[in-house]
């Protein structure tokens, strides 16, 4: 089946604001690929406890650093050990050189977005752009630009108390030069090795810590559905963020793929029209949701085979 690039919303925060402060440096990447670069649409994780389906197996801060070393780019990573340290005054400075990317925020303590109804615990990332007396000023990329927001509000959602992957406090990065331009094709074998990492590493970690993994986490939440066993929060979890966040990724892998990759790019398709059909099925329309994601997880199988390569 044909389809296009996706150009529009998703949630790619992280992606956006690497995008804001690489265009600072006047280099213009596109967020897709910014995405695939960080390895965060390989893989799936099932969390018992929580009812939850990602379709990844990585933290999105691990995600960024990977993403601008792959691309070739010189950057200040820092975070803190103590929270009773004031991250301020080192913000301000670093923000006379360039613009600052922040992250995790605790998105429910951030008070200008209206959607968020002080929910706690879910992650956000923006990109911080000047500082004056006792306000930064940032871009954010779920569509709220300019924002103003005084020092003690940011202070208490950049600790990111509640926000399960959170390591360290106030962490941030910081772009300085372009250290080198990969091509295209490095960047591909760059890719492939990093999702081979993920697949060897980052998935059995979080194995060891009780959570199903890969094609074997999609097919328990499919025999969930079927079984008429999967909860509304979870139900509302993968309508509302899950299923059209990795649709997106699979667009974006498979436009990446496509030119070196193509029996890689065909798998990312056809998993990418499968996610929609789900989304769909479980909203209460045509289509059986259970069996989507069945038929995803053996394209999931697949896909890590050929990036695992033989043996």
């Amino acid at each position: 089946m044909r389809t296009l690039p996706y150009i529009g919303k998703s949630e790619y925060c992280y992606a956006n604001s690497i995008a804001m402060l690489l265009r600072g440096l006047g280099e213009s990447l596109e967020p897709g690929s910014i995405e695939v670069m960080t390895g965060m649409g390989v893989g799936a994780a099932w969390n018992g406890t929580t009812g939850m389906l990602l379709f990844d197996c990585s933290a999105p801060d691990v995600g960024i650093t990977r993403a601008l070393t792959q691309l070739g780019f010189e950057f200040e990573e820092t975070a803190q050990d103590d929270p009773e340290v004031d991250p301020i005054p080192g913000l301000i400075d670093r923000l006379q050189t360039g613009p600052v990317l922040l992250g995790p925020l605790d998105l429910g303590l951030l008070p200008y977005n209206p959607f968020t109804r002080g929910e706690r615990g879910a992650d956000h990332y923006v990109a911080a752009y000047a500082a004056d007396a006792g306000t930064v000023y940032l871009h954010d990329p779920w569509g709220f630009p300019c924002i103003p927001l005084a020092f003690p509000a940011l202070r208490a959602a950049w600790q990111a108390e509640t926000v399960p992957y959170r390591r360290g406090y106030f962490r941030s990065w910081q772009v300085m030069r372009r250290r080198e331009r990969p091509d295209a094709t490095q960047l591909v074998e760059r890719a492939l090795t990093l999702f081979r990492s993920i697949y060897e590493s980052d998935s059995p970690a979080l194995r060891t810590e009780g959570f199903l993994t890969g094609a074997a986490a999609i097919c328990h939440v499919a025999e969930l559905i079927d079984a008429g066993a999967l909860g509304e929060q979870a139900r509302d979890f993968l309508t509302g963020f899950s299923l059209p966040l990795a649709c997106r990724r699979a667009l974006d892998m498979a436009q990446f793929l496509l030119e070196l990759q193509p029996a890689m790019a065909r798998l990312k398709t056809c998993q990418a029209a499968l996610l929609g059909q789900t989304q769909v099925a479980l909203m209460g329309h045509d289509g059986d949701a259970g069996q989507c994601l069945a038929d995803y997880a053996e394209y999931e199988a697949t896909f890590e085979s050929l990036v695992l390569g033989p043996g």
